[in-house]
């Protein structure tokens, strides 16, 4: 019974997890995102260090989190962003607040060819190739709180966190105020949910 009880545990968290999946894909995805524009006004504090912050187009009071393990700088007026050292490998994006992020755009600049990961936490795309000698961009698909990028060389299956981005630019991102789950996912959670009932009754009436 306990194996049974863990098989439907892992369904239900199979099928929440596939709700939130993330897509990826080598071109923006949305023609209604905010721009993410410099400090917006904001102290100049903000505008370097391992976490700065920007803010929306059409709404300066909406920060931007860019969150990396090296120091960063903005440069010009949209969000472009670099490494106080010239080049970094990882950088997080979120909103400052409770909204989530339906969808990202961005573009990345690569000094060499490479590769690139996009994680929201819980799921983990696979890789991309990323070009040394043009612009890349994607545009990812949520809902997430927070979406994590990696950079890497080498080759696939061999793959090694390496800092190859020159900067990251042109970022657009859509807010969602609120996750509203598939029918089918609450389909499938009441009926496991049934189950797993069903289940608790049945080993309670073997134990009496």
């Amino acid at each position: 019974m306990k194996l049974k009880t863990l098989l439907l545990a892992a369904a239900l968290t199979s099928a929440f997890a596939s709700a939130h999946a993330l897509t990826v894909t080598t071109s923006p995805v949305s023609t209604d995102s905010n721009v993410v524009r410099n400090p917006c006004g904001l102290a100049a504090a903000t505008g370097v260090g391992t976490t700065i912050f920007g803010c929306l187009n059409d709404d300066h009071a909406q920060l931007v989190q860019f969150t990396s393990d090296e120091s960063l700088v903005y440069n010009g007026g949209q969000a472009s962003i670099a490494a106080s050292d010239e080049l970094f490998s990882r950088v997080s994006i979120s909103l400052d607040g409770s909204d989530q992020m339906s969808v990202v755009e961005l573009n990345i600049d690569a000094s060499v060819d490479g590769f690139v990961t996009f994680s929201d936490g819980v799921n983990t795309s696979a890789a991309f190739a990323l070009d040394g000698n043009g612009e890349n961009r994607f545009g990812i698909t949520g809902p997430f709180d927070t979406l994590t990028f990696v950079t890497y060389t080498g080759l696939p299956g061999n793959l090694v966190e390496s800092d190859i981005v020159a900067d990251l630019k042109q970022v657009r991102l859509s807010e969602q105020t609120a996750v509203i789950p598939e029918p089918e996912t609450y389909a499938l959670m009441l009926a496991g949910l049934g189950a797993m009932g069903f289940v608790a009754r049945r080993r309670k009436q073997r134990a009496s």
